[in-house]
This record gives C-alpha cells, sequence and structure tokens, in this order.
C-alpha cells in the first residue's frame, strides 16, 4: 500500500494540473481497502495527501468531487486515526481532529456548488 500511494502522490507534487491531481486522486481511492489493516496515522503521505485535499482549487468541481470521495473512501482510515489519537479517551487529538474538521468543512462547502453536489 504505501509504495502504491507513493508513487500515486508523486505526480501531485509537480506543476499543478486538476486532471492529473483528479486522476492520481482517483487511483489514490482505488487501493483505499489496503489501508483499512494500517497503523493509525500511517503511512504519513497518506496523512499529508488528505490534509491537501481542502487546499485544491475550488475553481475545478469535478475537482472538488473527486476530492469528496476521497475523503468518502479513507473514512475507516480517519475514525481509526482519531480513535487512536483519542487514547481511550473521549476526545481525539488536536492534529487527528483539525484533520477531520478541514475535510468535513471542505466537503461542505463542496455540498453548496451545484456543479459539486448534482
Amino acid at each position: 500500500f504505501e509504495r502504491s500511494l507513493a508513487m500515486l502522490v508523486e505526480p501531485l507534487a509537480g506543476a499543478f494540473e486538476w486532471r492529473t491531481t483528479e486522476a492520481a486522486l482517483f487511483c489514490v481511492r482505488a487501493i483505499a481497502p489496503y489501508s483499512v489493516d494500517l497503523p493509525p496515522g500511517q503511512p504519513q503521505q497518506l496523512t499529508q495527501l488528505l490534509a491537501a485535499l481542502p487546499a485544491m482549487p475550488r475553481d475545478a468541481p469535478l475537482l472538488q468531487t473527486c476530492c469528496c470521495y476521497a475523503i468518502a473512501r479513507y473514512a475507516q482510515w480517519l475514525n481509526s486515526a482519531l480513535t487512536a489519537s483519542a487514547g481511550g479517551g473521549s476526545a481525539p487529538s488536536g492534529e487527528a481532529a483539525a484533520l477531520l474538521q478541514a475535510l468535513l468543512q471542505m466537503a461542505v462547502s463542496c455540498l453548496e456548488m451545484p456543479e459539486c453536489s448534482a
């Protein structure tokens, strides 16, 4: 999983082109089932990728939709990260909670865009 993720994220480091980004995210979504057995918060590339989603340009509705699909595919992984960061307590760590909050805000803002929510 980690090697595949690293190869898929690599094109995102170059000059931004929304179609290349969308294609990479589509592939990242395809390997999501293999993230279920990973230690919470690992690999770091996945955490960084998810943290970068809210910063994606809003002028590409199809890309925004693809970002929302990626969040949905990694919901179980996000839940594991939040649960582990809570350490059995009632509140997750600030980093995990901030990541989830940013992703949820992005998803809600996409619902406000007719091109994304249709």
